[in-house]
């Protein structure tokens, strides 16, 4: 359970968090004790740093908090605002110097009450932060009733100037005139001008008749902001309660008396990223494992595959001895079945690309197809009478490499130019010939004259004559007999 120790003038008590809020107890708990004062010696003392890098800056620093506040360790700068430029975002040359000279009385109760300190506040520090809040005026005075007395803080700007701990009774009046007279002190001191300017003041507590009093003393009573609303008087104590457990800037306390709490938060963490490791490791091994199991299932089954081919070739032994087939003669069944069949072209497929091709015109129509296979010394498109000799050339050449010819007839319809039947002549016979495994051999364009085109009687049929390729016709090699190929074979 979490435990703040409250050490004001008057007493020194300890307050734990519940599920009824903030409740008073007699001492402190098992868990960490976070520490807020609320003692006269508290102060603020802002100053500018030189333009000072790495360790003269810190030394520099150092040496004005000793000189502010000579007598107590519970003191520590915080950072100001930061200028335009990188560097001065990066090390602004406003400082706030936060002390309280009551080290002795700090020190007492802490060690009175045992338990690992978090960490120490200022109740001024705190009031301070919650003055900062962007709904609220930057130049305001903040007031806080306790036992000890009326605690008022002064911001310009939103820079905590001036703190005091005035002793005074719970009358409107005087509270209202304690703030006159600590105004009238930050103008004496020229903190603030005396330009006649209403500042504004947010109570913390019991506002009944105040608003009254300070508007008489050209003051204004402010309204809480929204995230604050509605409160209690008594609940203000709680609020400060729960932002010293966010751990604030403005901490006091020196690292050797937090030790144990920081060991704590240290162990915290290293205990997580123990178990993340571990979690890491235990998922690692969890994937290997898996991956191992998967490897060893393969390999079994390739085993029982590897079994079942040997049971099938143990099983043919009898019908292959009895057979008496050769090794040589196997290799050419399975050469004249790659050769035969599987690399025959396919006439479906042929016959859809010739029909793209055909598709794209429309002055001509098919008239004639016809696919025919070849046999070895077979000359491919010998039959086509308007062969020429290129053609023939080309059909001897490769009738050894073309498996089917295919011959297609085309007839014009309609009426077009001898330039447009010669370009359509053109596209077509292109087309044909990019055609993948194919040969163009017949080509009406090219093999015949041009003249015979342009006579306006004349509607003959068009003729190409193409060869297809065997799909695997890139010489297969036959595998190279074995020493169970040839025993198989004897």
């Amino acid at each position: 359970m979490k435990t703040v120790l409250h050490i004001s003038a008057k007493a020194t008590q300890c307050w734990q968090r519940g599920k009824n809020g903030w409740q008073l107890h007699s001492g402190v708990g098992a868990g960490p004790v976070w520490a807020i004062t609320d003692l006269a010696e508290e102060d603020f003392a802002p100053i500018q740093v030189p333009r000072l890098f790495g360790r003269d800056r810190s030394d520099y620093i150092q040496r004005q908090l000793a000189s502010r506040f000579p007598a107590t360790v519970f003191r520590a700068a915080i950072a100001g605002r930061g200028g335009a430029g990188f560097v001065e975002r990066l090390l602004p040359a406003q400082q706030l110097l936060v002390g309280v000279d009551a080290a002795e009385r700090i020190q007492s109760a802490v060690d009175s009450q045992g338990g690992a300190l978090a960490g120490l506040w200022t109740q001024s520090m705190l009031l301070a932060l919650l003055g900062r809040h962007s709904r609220l005026p930057p130049t305001l005075l903040l007031v806080m009733p306790a036992t000890a007395g009326l605690r008022i803080v002064f911001l310009k700007d939103r820079i905590p100037l001036l703190t005091r701990l005035a002793p005074c009774a719970d009358q409107a009046d005087e509270q209202a005139a304690q703030l006159l007279r600590t105004l009238r002190h930050l103008e004496n001191t020229r903190v603030v001008a005396r330009s006649g300017q209403r500042y504004g003041v947010l109570f913390l507590g019991e506002s009944a008749g105040l608003g009254a009093a300070l508007a008489a003393l050209g003051l204004d009573l402010l309204a809480a902001p929204a995230p604050w609303q509605g409160l209690a008087a008594t609940d203000w104590q709680g609020v400060l309660f729960d932002l010293a457990l966010q751990s604030p800037v403005g901490q006091l306390a020196p690292l050797r008396q937090r030790s144990a709490f920081v060991g704590q938060r240290l162990g915290r963490a290293c205990w997580a990223a123990t178990l993340l490791c571990l979690g890491l490791t235990g998922w690692a091994a969890n994937r290997q494992a898996q991956a191992a199991l998967q490897a060893q299932t393969e390999r079994a089954q390739m085993l029982s595959q590897v079994q079942q081919v040997q049971a099938g070739l143990t099983q043919s032994e009898p019908a292959l001895q009895q057979a008496r087939v050769s090794p040589q003669a196997l290799r050419q069944a399975m050469s004249a079945y790659q050769q035969e069949l599987a690399g025959e072209p396919s006439l479906a497929q042929a016959m859809r690309r010739v029909a793209q091709v055909v598709s794209r015109t429309a002055t001509l129509r098919a008239h004639g197809f016809e696919w025919r296979h070849l046999s070895k010394g077979d000359a491919a498109c010998a039959g086509a009478a308007a062969l020429s000799g290129a053609a023939a050339q080309r059909a001897g050449a490769n009738a050894q490499a073309m498996a089917v010819e295919l011959r297609l007839e085309l007839a014009p319809q309609g009426e077009a130019t001898p330039q447009e039947q010669r370009q359509t002549l053109a596209e077509i016979s292109h087309q044909l010939s990019q055609l993948p495994e194919v040969q163009l051999l017949l080509d009406p364009l090219r093999e015949r004259r041009l003249q015979a085109l342009s006579n306006a009687g004349e509607r003959e049929s068009l003729r190409w004559c193409l060869t297809l390729a065997r799909a695997a016709e890139a010489a297969p090699s036959s595998p190279a007999p074995t020493a169970r190929t040839e025993a198989l074979a004897r």
